[in-house]
């Protein structure tokens, strides 16, 4: 696999991925607790999860690249209403650490718009491998600029307003992948 082929593929997974709930969490555990261990709590589940949603994308293989490009768009947009929709939700000032990290973002990315992309991503593509590297190295960076932020902004953030930007983008990539499947 070429550099730019892995390239294309952690780049869809992050851009997907950065507006995710996931990132919200690591935000605001990172203004709240140790970033160091939350981090590392984070990294751990992104790795796993990461393994799983390749998993889950063999499975996808098998049904037909279109209808799950289709499906992947409807996805899109539902999280893209859900994001413009919702209102933020306080994590608990005693999430910290290792522990708290891991459980939270494990939990987080069931169902996850990142989840969907990596799933998505590992239908498309044959090498799993490369797909398992980049979305970890995608999820990692984003674990680490979240909590970075996290710790230096404090609430200088508002979530609502991130939560609507996210939205608009969830929207943009969903009406791309049905444009693109309906003509195809």
């Amino acid at each position: 696999m070429d550099f730019q082929a892995l390239l294309t593929i952690f780049t869809f997974i992050f851009l997907a991925a950065l507006p995710g709930r996931t990132t919200f969490v690591m935000l605001v555990l990172g203004s709240q607790s140790n970033p160091v261990g939350t981090f590392l709590g984070a990294a751990a589940a992104f790795a796993v999860q990461a393994g799983i949603s390749v998993l889950l994308g063999e499975l996808l293989h098998f049904a037909p690249q279109q209808a799950v490009e289709l499906f992947a768009g409807l996805l899109f947009l539902f999280f893209a209403y859900r994001f413009w929709t919702m209102q933020p939700k306080p994590i608990s000032e005693r999430a910290s650490g290792f522990k708290a990290a891991f459980f939270l973002v494990f939990m987080a990315e069931w169902g996850d718009i990142s989840q969907i992309a990596i799933a998505t991503e590992a239908a498309r593509n044959s090498n799993h491998f490369a797909v398992l590297f980049c979305a970890t190295l995608a999820l990692w960076l984003i674990a680490f600029g979240a909590i970075f932020l996290g710790s230096k902004l404090k609430k200088a953030i508002p979530v609502h307003k991130i939560q609507q930007i996210a939205a608009v983008v969830f929207f943009g990539i969903g009406f791309y992948l049905i444009a693109t499947n309906i003509h195809g």
